[in-house]
């Protein structure tokens, strides 16, 4: 076989320019491999994993679930929830106005739950806290209410005015008093008939009020407190009487009139003796 030399001069370029595409492929499959090697190395985290993570985080929410009313005294549960993948999250109970933490819980599984003993106190608005102890990121929940309901023990009717001497036109109050129970609504009941509010007739919270009674408001009443759980009691009744104003007659008028003049008179007599005993004395002491 002949060669040429300038053939062969471009021969040997070529070899030496495949050699250093080869070595070329050769870093790069190297460098690849490598990546793939740390992509895969426990702790490791690409950018694109921290995106994944920030946006897990950011679309995930926190809620609290738990009784909307409670007895006084009952043990109840609140349950803080998040959404999302399980993560290392730290919860914290919160109540309104309140600077002590109620309950602390860091959970894996994304679920934290808090008893509570009801008191008068517990009466309020609760949320939960989430700190992600991952990212250091908090989240606080939507609050929810808690109404703390006092159970009724008893019931009365009082009363501001003298129901033994109730006359027509005076003003009337009656209180139904349920001692320290709470969330209590109360109805009014005249002659075992339910009572509805007028311009004569006013409620105001536990208060019945009529400002200008009459005769035709004489009867039985008697009020009904029930609670959130729909216990009801009822108080004895109380009966007011009231006492007619009669019409003024032209004789008690006549009457009346007669005695005015008879005063006057008096009074003119009265005073004319008077200044002449004065006029008297005056004279004698002259002499």
């Amino acid at each position: 076989m002949r060669f040429h030399l300038k053939d062969h001069s471009v021969n040997i370029m070529e070899m030496k320019a495949l050699k250093l595409f080869n070595l070329l492929l050769v870093v790069a499959c190297l460098d690849n491999q490598s990546f793939a090697y740390q992509s895969t190395t426990p702790g490791y985290s690409s950018q694109n994993d921290t995106h994944e993570q920030a946006t897990l985080d950011y679309d995930s929410r926190i809620d609290i679930f738990g009784p909307n009313e409670a007895l006084l005294g009952s043990i109840i549960d609140f349950t803080c929830n998040t959404t999302g993948n399980p993560q290392e999250i730290e919860y914290h109970l919160l109540k309104k106005g309140s600077l002590r933490l109620l309950g602390e819980y860091t959970s894996t599984t994304n679920v934290a739950e808090f008893p509570l003993v009801v008191k008068i106190t517990s009466d309020g608005e609760y949320t939960c806290k989430g700190i992600y102890n991952s990212t250091g990121k908090v989240q606080m929940s939507q609050p929810i209410h808690l109404a703390v309901v006092v159970p009724i023990n008893s019931i009365s009717i009082h009363n501001d005015t003298d129901l033994d001497d109730l006359r027509q036109g005076e003003p009337v109050k009656m209180h139904c008093n349920v001692g320290n129970a709470t969330y209590v609504k109360f109805k009014w009941h005249f002659n075992k008939k339910l009572l509805e509010e007028s311009e004569e007739v006013m409620f105001l919270n536990n208060t019945l009020i009529i400002n200008n009674v009459q005769v035709r408001h004489s009867g039985m009443y008697h009020c009904q407190a029930c609670n959130e759980f729909n216990q009801t009691f009822s108080s004895s009744a109380l009966n007011v009487t009231v006492k007619e104003l009669l019409p003024i007659t032209i004789e008690e008028i006549a009457v009346g009139f007669a005695c005015f003049l008879i005063l006057v008179i008096l009074l003119i007599t009265c005073f004319l003796i008077g200044f002449k005993m004065k006029q008297k004395n005056n004279v004698s002491s002259q002499h």
